[in-house]
């Protein structure tokens, strides 16, 4: 059995490597918020350098992680409507609630005066 993943917005072990000209680069992997894997490097001229500029990099992106904001995607209130309008339909579809006419009017009311 294998070891576990990293879980989605930590990152793992730091690992470094020195480089013939005597230059390091330390990294780490983490999962973003889509909980992809991702290499996080950072080079520096000695193991110290690299490995703390490596933890400010880790720093800032954890806090984008945090914040929301997924390792460079970027999303308009018209997509999230748009997946939340969809998500609501399927619920109504299934459950009968919220009515459907009540979920159009709202679609048309944010697609007509919100979204312009």
């Amino acid at each position: 059995m294998g070891r576990p993943g990293i879980p989605i917005g930590e990152r793992g072990a730091i690992s470094d490597y020195q480089f013939e000209d005597g230059n390091y680069r330390a990294r780490c992997f983490y999962r973003d918020s889509g909980g992809t894997k991702r290499e996080l490097p950072a080079h520096a001229p000695n193991k110290g350098k690299a490995t703390t500029l490596l933890k400010s990099k880790w720093h800032r992106e954890s806090k984008d992680i945090l914040n929301g904001r997924l390792g460079g995607e970027q999303y308009t209130f018209g997509q999230v409507f748009d997946h939340w309008y969809k998500y609501l339909r399927r619920k109504s579809l299934a459950t009968g609630k919220p009515k459907l006419r009540t979920i159009n009017d709202d679609y048309y009311m944010v697609k007509n005066h919100v979204l312009p």
